[in-house]
């Protein structure tokens, strides 16, 4: 029995409906789960990786000392690798970059075999996992959560017994921004995302898990979907990318790109850079397109059509002043 009566919780209405990756292992973050896969259940020879990605990625493979060799990726965001590159018990990481690369996912899985590949869905949070795909998944890019992952393990079998996390103390950023503004409390936020490179292994926190269950998730796929179709209906004609649907993001590419970041800047829109810690000289001219010339701009499901109205028209009014 669980304890009855005392004072009051968060209201968090569980909607029957889980934490959508209801089949996943659960675990505190995404990097932590690569790092259960490898040290529990897949030991490769070594990992390719690409080089245009988040370097934390490359903390699991450190800590259970796998080797790894950088890759760069096609003018179709494919890797430039044959088959014959990856050797037998070799694996090779492939993000959906931005939630807008299904197609390239497909192609990887067709060209090494789901066996020789782990999908990285970090910015894809509603792809289900193909038949014996391997595959690893961010919450704390979606939603807001003090913690979370989720590992699809494909065909191997998980039998580690981890503790569950905590979280209370990661969670000021959350509430802070409810009482105030994103900005008051970005210092905050820094501090504890950059915890997680010290966070112990361990399946998601009960917080997290509730908040999940308390999420109608159909809703906030139909909002992001809604909010990219829009932002797309206003900039595909400045955009240099021409990707028709996502999830994740809305990228822009334009040659004033910098800046039209400085330009949002001033109106208290808020872009991530993907990613800041790259060498730029080693990226390819795509690469470097999606660096330099490409803003990410917001479509989650805290807005609607108001506010995707307000991007486009800013972004479209400057170009037309200074394009």
């Amino acid at each position: 029995m669980t304890e009855l009566g005392g004072y009051f919780g968060l209201e968090l209405r569980d909607l029957g409906n889980g934490v959508f990756h209801n089949d996943a292992i659960s675990i505190n973050s995404a990097r932590n789960a690569l790092d259960l896969l490898l040290r529990s259940i897949v030991r490769p020879a070594k990992m390719y990786v690409p080089y245009f990605c988040c370097h934390v990625i490359l903390e699991p493979l450190k800590r259970q000392n796998v080797e790894y060799e950088f890759y760069s990726l096609s003018d179709s965001l494919l890797p430039e690798l044959s088959i014959n590159n990856v050797a037998g018990n070799d694996l090779l990481l492939y993000p959906n970059y931005f939630g807008v690369c299904d197609s390239q996912v497909e192609e990887v899985l067709r060209q090494f075999g789901s066996q020789r590949v782990i999908i990285d869905n970090t910015h894809a949070f509603f792809n289900r996992p193909q038949e014996s795909e391997v595959s690893i998944y961010s919450t704390r890019k979606f939603f807001g959560v003090p913690d979370g992952g989720f590992l699809y393990p494909g065909n191997h079998e998980v039998v580690e017994k981890i503790p569950r996390d905590h979280s209370i103390n990661r969670c000021e950023h959350l509430l802070g921004r409810t009482d105030h503004s994103a900005k008051h409390f970005y210092g905050s936020f820094k501090e504890i995302d950059s915890q997680f490179s010290q966070l112990p292994l361990a399946s998601m926190s009960k917080l997290t898990e509730s908040i999940l269950c308390s999420i109608d998730f159909e809703w906030v796929l139909r909002k992001r979907r809604n909010n990219y179709e829009h932002l797309h209906s206003k900039l595909n004609v400045a955009n240099h990318h021409n990707f028709l649907s996502g999830q994740f993001c809305y990228p822009f590419c334009n040659k004033l790109a910098p800046e039209l970041r400085n330009f949002l800047l001033q109106h208290e829109i808020y872009l991530p850079r993907y990613w800041p810690d790259i060498d730029v000289g080693k990226l390819s001219p795509l690469e470097n397109s999606f660096f330099e010339y490409t803003l990410f701009l917001p479509i989650d499901q805290r807005y609607g059509h108001k506010e995707m109205e307000y991007i486009g028209d800013l972004i479209m009014g400057y170009l037309s002043k200074h394009g």
